[in-house]
């Protein structure tokens, strides 16, 4: 199973208002790092997607987009980590952490306390 998919986007233009904001999504996707993106005409546009409505009056095309199974991304990361001698820690409560020199120290439930010298808070929303 992929864990990314390769599709490329289309943002396209279905006003003549929108048609005319093109040229500043091509900006702002070049600026983010896309140098491949493209203004696409109307005939462009419908050689590319031939299903597509004809109302579609332009396109700005991004090649390198890409779909992604945020799951599984997640879940490969952790395996990766893993394999390269991570120790993962489920169901833990940061109670307190301190930093020393090279390493942190890291109280854990109330009970555990380790060491590491890279922590990776993954903890989500709250886990400030």
């Amino acid at each position: 199973m992929q864990h990314v998919r390769k599709s490329g986007s289309l943002v396209v233009a279905w006003t003549p208002e929108q048609k005319a904001e093109l040229p500043q999504v091509l900006i702002d996707n070049k600026e983010a790092g896309d140098q491949r993106a493209s203004i696409l005409t109307q005939k462009q546009l419908r050689e590319l997607e031939p299903s597509l409505s004809d109302k579609a009056l332009g396109a700005v095309f991004c090649p390198y987009e890409v779909i992604s199974e945020p799951w599984l991304v997640a879940m490969g990361y952790a395996e990766n980590a893993l394999l390269n001698g991570v120790k993962i820690k489920l169901k833990s409560r940061v109670t307190k952490t301190t930093f020393n020199k090279d390493h942190w120290t890291i109280k854990l439930n109330e009970k555990e306390t380790i060491k590491a010298k890279t922590v990776i808070n993954c903890a989500g929303l709250y886990g400030d």
